[in-house]
């Protein structure tokens, strides 16, 4: 349809979209920032005011039954602080069976592989039982000594199976070590 037009008409009708589109465009952006503008002259008002409506809710605050709440909550924190103390102490008297796992593994030898490792605890004492294969049987042998309490190992008893000692290498083995815990 506007082809139809003179040259000039269509010029003046291209121009006045344009003029269109921008004044859509102004007020469009204008809606937008109002209610940042809105945001903007609250706070502005506020830090006139002094804040003097929080300043007064806080001091109403400060009045309101403030021993009596404080002293409420230091005897609450003085039984949280039992409580802690008392699950404190129990831990400090047992001995944890991770040191005793870390131990076990830093007493393996070069070519044993550790492959899993069950464990379970009942009252002072811990079952550990260690499976892996070993490069050889005098390796497995040596392993199973530097875990015996005799010779300065942390079980008080450690079993290696008959069947052990049937393979020269390439061992599979499994090692059953009993641990004792002494409770302060």
């Amino acid at each position: 349809m506007i082809n139809l037009l003179p040259y000039n008409r269509r010029e003046l009708l291209k121009s006045s979209y344009k003029k269109r589109l921008m004044v859509i465009t102004f007020i469009s952006a204008s809606v937008a920032l109002m209610p940042l503008l809105l945001v903007i002259i609250l706070l502005s008002y506020l830090q006139q005011m002094d804040y003097s409506i929080l300043n007064t809710q806080f001091d109403n605050s400060k009045s309101n039954n403030k021993d009596a709440e404080v002293d409420k909550l230091i005897e609450e924190i003085k039984g949280v602080n039992i409580d802690i103390k008392f699950f404190q102490d129990g831990l400090s008297r047992t001995k944890h069976i991770s040191e005793d796992l870390q131990s076990i593994v830093k007493a393996r030898p070069g070519d044993v592989t550790v492959n899993n490792i069950n464990f379970s605890k009942t009252g002072g004492k811990a079952t550990i039982i260690i499976f892996g294969i070993s490069g050889t049987r005098d390796s497995i042998i040596k392993y199973g000594n530097a875990l015996d309490k005799k010779n300065g190992g942390i079980c008080s008893e450690v079993s290696l199976p008959v069947t052990t000692y049937a393979k020269k290498i390439d061992v599979p083995f499994s090692i059953t070590c009993n641990i004792v815990y002494e409770i302060k």
